[in-house]
């Protein structure tokens, strides 16, 4: 749902007066400098206040956030398909990005059979030394029709490679 209101609720009826928001700046207003991605509304995606920095693609949470995709891949996407268990054959590059206690994890890997780049990301909250929230998936090379040839659906064809000859 919206922060911005209706239209008609814009104005108080019978004042010019504007229905105060949550998060409100404009272009011709200066910007507190203590202001935050999450004070504005803007996803932490999004955010260049909090820059992604390279982390070494051997570091525990890189390779544990690559071994969740890969398992949500299996359990959630492929589960009871044709395709074959996808597997983590090696980490390409790690990059994390802070926002509070959490970091955001961007990890690009290759996945076997079909040697598939992927690339998935999760936040990590330092402070309870645990993941949050589901692991984002993303297909990061071209799809070779031949690994998908067992299949119809446009979801777990980003992720298959067919087993069945």
């Amino acid at each position: 749902m919206s922060n911005i209101p209706d239209p008609e609720e814009a104005f108080k009826i019978g004042t010019n007066e504007v229905v105060s928001r949550k998060h409100r700046y404009s272009f011709t207003e200066e910007i507190p400098e203590a202001v935050s991605c999450k004070d504005t509304g803007v996803p932490v995606e999004f955010c260049v206040c909090n820059p992604l920095y390279e982390v070494n693609s051997n570091d525990s949470i890189v390779v544990q956030t690559a071994e969740l995709a890969v398992e949500k891949i299996n359990t959630k996407i492929l589960f009871f398909s044709p395709c074959a268990k996808l597997n983590v054959s090696r980490i390409i590059s790690g990059a994390a990005r802070k926002n509070e206690d959490l970091k955001r994890f961007v990890v690009s890997f290759v996945g076997t059979p079909g040697d598939f780049l992927i690339e998935s990301q999760i936040d990590y909250n330092e402070r309870t030394k645990s993941f949050e929230g589901e692991v984002t998936l993303n297909r990061a090379d071209g799809i070779n029709r031949d690994h998908i040839r067992c299949i119809q659906d446009s979801e777990q064809e980003q992720f298959c490679f067919c087993s069945v000859k």
